[in-house]
């Protein structure tokens, strides 16, 4: 591991299984439980980076969190209808900005993320 390299986040959910699951069908996160309380991943694609979610009842989004996690994908469109498809819900439509395009969701468990392409 890097020293100085950005390794681990935690991510409040208000649901953790349906976080989940949700990560596991879209993103094909890695989860090790511990306890009902707390969920820890792992992203096989880009092992660097891991993470977690612990049990909350505040909400996970840019506007009472200082950070908006963004995932890259080369196909917005078929990552926006696997995200609708397994419960996530899209909170602002595919915008252009510079160097690219994004679009912003609500994963379950209350957590609001973005995916942007070029």
């Amino acid at each position: 591991m890097q020293t100085e390299s950005l390794h681990y986040l935690e991510f409040s959910s208000q649901d953790i299984k349906a976080s989940i699951q949700f990560f596991t069908q879209v993103f094909k996160w890695e989860f090790t439980l511990y306890g009902e309380a707390y969920a820890a991943f792992k992203q096989p694609q880009n092992p660097g980076l891991e993470g977690g979610f612990f049990q909350s009842s505040s909400t996970n989004t840019p506007a009472t969190n200082t950070v908006l996690p963004v995932f890259y994908n080369k196909d917005l469109k078929t990552i926006q209808e696997k995200i609708t498809q397994h419960n996530g819900i899209i909170t602002k439509e595919i915008f252009e900005f510079p160097g690219g395009r994004r679009f912003h969701f609500k994963a379950p468990g209350d957590i609001e993320m973005a995916v942007w392409s070029e």
